[in-house]
């Protein structure tokens, strides 16, 4: 085990600092300097963050999502015991459509909802 462990160590070491990375050009010769910050997830969660329209937006779909796994668990475990799944279906289609439009709705918030605020 010892020896496997030793192995992985060295080949992920080993790919960080081959003379092949070294040769890759950084990211300040790509853009000429300058800092690209869009792609960061800390610029990320500050554009999410922006509006309260997004944070509300954010907080109600995180709401649906828990609530919608509660209600996803419990119908499971009842049809299990009961042997009846058609309840169980019906609650995961449900469910997984308000999963789905409570996440698009806030990524429109997100996304427009600093336009209205």
């Amino acid at each position: 085990m010892k020896k496997l462990r030793l192995f992985f160590i060295t080949v992920i070491a080993g790919l960080f600092t081959s003379p092949a990375m070294a040769a890759l050009p950084l990211a300040a010769d790509v853009t000429g300097g300058a800092t690209v910050d869009n792609d960061s997830p800390i610029a990320m969660i500050q554009n999410l963050f922006s509006s309260g329209i997004g944070t509300a937006a954010t907080v109600f779909a995180a709401m649906i999502i828990l609530g919608g796994g509660w209600h996803i668990w419990t119908s499971f475990g009842e049809s299990r015991e009961k042997g009846n799944w058609k309840n169980f279906a019906i609650t995961f289609s449900i469910v997984a459509f308000l999963m789905v439009g409570g996440v698009v709705l806030a990524i429109l918030a997100n996304t427009y909802g600093s336009n209205f605020a």
